[in-house]
């Protein structure tokens, strides 16, 4: 299975490629992970530059900042799915698992779409967008009350719902996904990627996104 994948706020796509490691690693055979910049300078993340003091450009899609970026941020993505694509799957971190979760979103409400991706892996996974009511000006996070849970496909949400850098982050995107074809893996670790010092998380993970792609197969 082929996943696009979209790095977090403040970091880049070398750096999500390292973040995830070892539970790609992990994974079962057969898997390829193409991984995109955000086009946006911005500031670190929080600890980012302490654990990559090597790295010198910290991007993001800066998706919700204004009708203008954002639109420009969705053509781009749309862009580089159609050149580099097909992508069976998508995973992405924080701000990029929200803007995954929109895509995902687009497939389901635009029945033209373009985008055929059969799973979604979200960690700590940020607001998502409405894709097609940004194509008429308006900036809109989908949610429970107004959407219900209409991503009807398998997903792995791996968060900490105690997270403190961004609370709530992993909660709404989770919430508009099908129970039925869900994983769920909650740690303790806040806003990060299971990875270095933590090998009961990364397996509890390996083991949700596992099944989410054998499930994403057998559709």
């Amino acid at each position: 299975m082929r996943f696009l994948c979209l790095h977090g706020m403040g970091t880049n796509s070398k750096i999500f490629e390292l973040q995830t490691a070892k539970i790609r690693h992990a994974l079962e055979p057969g898997n390829e992970f193409v991984f995109v910049n955000g086009t946006v300078p911005w500031d670190p993340a929080p600890k980012v530059k302490e654990i990559f003091p090597e790295e010198k450009e910290f991007l993001r899609y800066a998706l919700e900042q204004n009708v203008a970026s954002a639109l420009q941020c969705y053509t781009d993505l749309k862009a580089f799915i159609t050149t580099e694509g097909p992508f069976d799957g998508i995973c992405g971190f924080s701000e990029g698992a929200g803007i995954a979760a929109g895509l995902l979103a687009a497939q389901f409400k635009d029945p033209y779409s373009l985008f055929k991706f059969k799973c979604g892996i979200f960690f700590s996974a940020g607001p998502a967008i409405d894709m097609l009511a940004l194509e008429q000006g308006e900036i809109r996070v989908l949610d429970l009350a107004t959407d219900g849970k209409f991503l009807k496909l398998p997903t792995a949400h791996i968060w900490d719902p105690e997270d403190t850098v961004h609370p709530g982050f992993g909660r709404s995107v989770k919430e508009i996904c099908d129970i039925e074809m869900m994983e769920e893996v909650q740690h303790s670790l806040g806003h990060e990627v299971p990875g270095r010092g933590s090998s009961h998380a990364v397996a509890e993970c390996t083991r949700s996104i596992d099944r989410t792609i054998e499930r994403a197969n057998v559709r």
